[in-house]
């Protein structure tokens, strides 16, 4: 149980991390979309950001798994609306994926 509050702690403080980085990249983003040459340096940072946003949409698939093959732990996501909350930070990482998909080419 302690393994499974660390987890969930870890998932969570990733999570608000990447939220924030999410919210300073658009303005980057928006600024890169209006030149039609990314620098050597610029998509560096943008294949960092795609692999950071993979590795998170696969941290909230290994943690839905493993909710939904335990049930008091599935009672408990329930409960606390994390299902939902994953979801709603999987379609924003999915999208600010395709963005950068949509720059890098």
């Amino acid at each position: 149980m302690k393994n499974l509050y660390v987890l969930l702690f870890l998932i969570l403080t990733s999570s608000a991390c990447l939220g924030q980085n999410l919210e300073l990249t658009p303005n980057s983003s928006e600024s890169l979309s209006t030149s039609s040459v990314l620098t050597e340096e610029e998509k560096s940072k943008l294949y960092i950001e795609l692999k950071s946003i993979e590795n998170h949409i696969k941290a909230i698939e290994t943690k839905r798994n493993f909710m939904k093959s335990k049930p008091e732990e599935m009672k408990i996501a329930e409960s606390q609306n994390w299902f939902a909350e994953m979801e709603k930070i999987e379609k924003e990482l999915i999208e600010r994926k395709r963005k950068i998909i949509y720059l890098l080419n």
